[in-house]
């Protein structure tokens, strides 16, 4: 059908499937249900689909010091 429909053969299903994953990661669904749309039963196979970790581990570190800047200013 990926032929058919004109899809070159370096796309595989799995750069669908991570980019939707990656998607609603980014748009802030919780992992567990990521993890239930995808059919996976464990979180690891979830989270090995989903990219650009060192950006989101880098908004993770920006969110934890401006949470304990705000705690200091209080």
């Amino acid at each position: 059908m990926a032929r058919a429909a004109g899809i070159p053969n370096q796309v595989w299903n799995m750069d669908a499937r991570a980019g939707a994953i990656t998607e609603a990661e980014d748009a802030g669904a919780h992992l567990d249900h990521i993890r239930s749309a995808a059919a996976h039963s464990q979180t690891s196979t979830t989270q090995r689909y989903s990219r650009d970790a060192l950006g989101k581990s880098r908004r993770v570190a920006e969110m934890r010091l401006a949470y304990r800047q705000a705690q200091n200013e209080a």
